[in-house]
């Protein structure tokens, strides 16, 4: 089984919406296009959610990893290697889809 992690983006709706609507960079649809051509289930890779389900409703945000110190970013990479633990099968290849804005 193949898993894309898909990070987030800043430029979102200003409403809720299933998160894999509410970012809308190019970046963002471009790699969502990848993850859901190229893999059997995806993820976004959120600060404030950690690993998010595409369907799940969220509303916006404004919080960003690159404001984080090195403590804060540990918790969160920690976080969300418990979260991938309850959701990866043991034989899953993970691909991990990020860029600079």
């Amino acid at each position: 089984m193949r898993i894309a992690l898909v990070s987030c983006v800043k430029t979102k709706l200003s409403q809720p919406h299933p998160a894999k609507d509410l970012y809308t960079s190019p970046l963002f649809l471009g790699l969502r296009r990848y993850a859901e051509t190229h893999a059997d289930r995806w993820f976004i890779l959120s600060e404030k959610h950690g690993l998010l389900d595409p369907e799940r409703v969220i509303e916006p945000y404004e919080t960003t990893l690159n404001r984080m110190g090195v403590r804060g970013r540990r918790q969160w990479a920690e976080n969300v290697k418990s979260q991938l633990m309850e959701v990866l099968p043991a034989d899953a290849e993970v691909i991990v889809l990020a860029g600079e804005q």
